[in-house]
């Protein structure tokens, strides 16, 4: 998908893919919710701010540092990721995108911009990250979503490293 869109809504993907963020949280990020030191993006205002009380804390990869540097030059006020106009990306737009990018690549209907969010998480779980660690990642107060949508992958990732090393013991 990325190699199919421009470069302003390429980057938006990435950002997507490298944070795990929701989209409106990428949608709204802005120069002053960055945090180069420490390397994250700290959002003041959020979806579950009112339940949380905490700013949502977003880690950024070393992959996603030096696009952050560059947009908080391009756009020192209001959201760091636009559009090819230099317009801050809405809802709609991100959607209408992403409608285009399915019918052009023949994706299927429940390829959305949100999907990089469960990829993120996916991959996250079956790649050893407990369900705590994913869970402050993607910005969740405790485990109980996660536990119950993709519980199963971190049992399973659990149990066939205990088989793999089983496996393994036979061969020595």
């Amino acid at each position: 998908m990325v190699k199919a869109s421009d470069p302003e809504f390429a980057l938006f993907l990435k950002a997507l893919w490298e944070t795990g963020a929701r989209p409106g949280e990428i949608r709204i990020v802005a120069a002053e919710d960055v945090l180069l030191e420490q390397g994250v993006w700290l959002l003041r205002q959020h979806k579950t701010v009112e339940k949380t009380e905490k700013p949502r804390i977003i880690y950024l990869t070393e992959a996603m540092v030096k696009p952050t540097q560059s947009l908080v030059k391009q756009h020192p006020t209001g959201p760091l990721f636009r559009n090819s106009q230099g317009e801050p990306w809405t809802t709609n737009a991100i959607r209408c995108r992403m409608r285009r990018l399915r019918k052009k690549l023949g994706l299927p209907a429940g390829t959305v911009a949100y999907a990089y969010r469960h990829t993120y998480a996916t991959n996250g779980l079956t790649g050893g990250i407990s369900i705590a660690e994913m869970a402050e990642l993607l910005g969740h107060s405790d485990t109980k979503m996660l536990s119950e949508h993709y519980g199963h992958l971190s049992q399973k990732t659990q149990h066939m490293r205990k088989v793999a090393s089983k496996l393994n013991s036979l061969h020595r």
